[in-house]
Formats: C-alpha cells, sequence, structure tokens
C-alpha cells in the first residue's frame, strides 16, 4: 500500500532532452523553460489525483466521493483523519479480511506494534495481544475488529508487559501468634495475630506464564 507519494514527485527539465544543433539557440532554450513549468504543473495536478484514489492519503475531494458511494454523513467535515476511520469502518463490514490486512489496519487505527492477534485455531480463539500502557484501549480495539472476524471465533484479550527486576505473585500476611513448624532440618517459630491461611486456593481459566 502507497501511504507516500514524495517517490513520485518529479523536477521536469525538457531540456537535458535537446539535440546539440538547438540546445544553444536561446529561442528553444525559452521554448523549452515555458514547456518544462506547463509539463510540471500537469505532472503535480496528475500526482494530486492520483493521491486522492486511496483512502489513506486521499484529501476532501478523494473523501467526499467515498462518503457518497457508501451514503455517509460525516458530522465534522474538517476532520480528515475521522473521516478516513469512519469510511474504513463502514467498509469492514462490506468484505473478508485476511489476517494480514487486519494487523495493517489495526497498525493505522491503534498505532504500528501496538496491538498484535492471532488466532488458536484448535480452540477457535482469536487473541488480541496489546502492549502495556494501553489497556484502556481494549474496548475499542474489540469494538473495531467484532465486524471483521468470523462469528465462529471467540474474542480473548491479553496485555504482555516485560519487567525487569524482583515481582511477587501471591499473598501477604501479618504474623504475630505463635506456631511451631517443624522442618526436616531445623525448627523455627512465628507469631499471628489472627486467623491466617497458609496455601492459596485457585480458580485457573487460562495459563498465565510469569
Amino acid at each position: 500500500m502507497i501511504t507516500d507519494f514524495g517517490i513520485f514527485k518529479r523536477d521536469i527539465d525538457i531540456s537535458q532532452f535537446a539535440v546539440p544543433l538547438t540546445r544553444d539557440s536561446r529561442d528553444i532554450q525559452e521554448v523549452y523553460r515555458v514547456e518544462s513549468a506547463e509539463l510540471q504543473l500537469l505532472w503535480d495536478i496528475m500526482l494530486d489525483i492520483f493521491k486522492e484514489e486511496y483512502i489513506y492519503t486521499a484529501a476532501d475531494y478523494g473523501l467526499e466521493a467515498w462518503e457518497q458511494i457508501l451514503g455517509i454523513n460525516p458530522p465534522d467535515l474538517t476532520d480528515t483523519e475521522g473521516r478516513r476511520s469512519e469510511i474504513l469502518s463502514v467498509l469492514i463490514g462490506q468484505r473478508p479480511f485476511t489476517m494480514p490486512k487486519v494487523q495493517e489496519m489495526l497498525n493505522f487505527k491503534f498505532g504500528n506494534h501496538v496491538v498484535k492477534h492471532s488466532v488458536v485455531s484448535d480452540r477457535y480463539e482469536y487473541w488480541l495481544d496489546v502492549v502495556d500502557g494501553f489497556e484502556s484501549q481494549l474496548n475499542n480495539i474489540v469494538d473495531y475488529v467484532e465486524p471483521l472476524i468470523p462469528k465462529n471465533l471467540i474474542i480473548k484479550t491479553k496485555s504482555t508487559t516485560n519487567i525487569n527486576g524482583e515481582i511477587y505473585v501471591g499473598a501477604i500476611s501479618d504474623v504475630y501468634e505463635s506456631f511451631h513448624v517443624g522442618a526436616a532440618l531445623d525448627k523455627f517459630d512465628f507469631k499471628v495475630g489472627s486467623d491466617i491461611n497458609i496455601g492459596m486456593s485457585f480458580d485457573v481459566l487460562e495459563t498465565i506464564k510469569v
């Protein structure tokens, strides 16, 4: 997909194609100068028209054409990015999308590398992995992809966080009363001031790797 049309820009100067017999003539040089300016203008206009063909690069002219085709009435005509998103959201429900295409759309909507998606086919699960710090966007992300994916897939989300250093996963108890604990090599006492549950009970629904 083309999003940068800078690679198509040209500085047109047709005098470089002049033959030795005429290139030193001032009259011919003036003709070349005028014609080059007109060709430059035509090239730039053609490039602008080309850009309007793509939703990701279109401005008012191209977006208005898409809105008329799809019957969209944007509430804010000055919000170009909002208009693009609205057009894309309407197109979402009108054609199937491949996994790479959905990833491309997620990148465009929420930023590169913010959301990664995958499918666990044997469990019919569709996973959205959101980077740390974007958890508040989970509902928006789910709402965005829900019309895209097959209805037999269960949408699930997770957020992967990389931690450097120590982390404690478990519970903390304040100990006051005296308990006697026997060990294979030694014995020691500690105190608790209230009920204490040594051990934990978990309802495990998903596998979590720490």
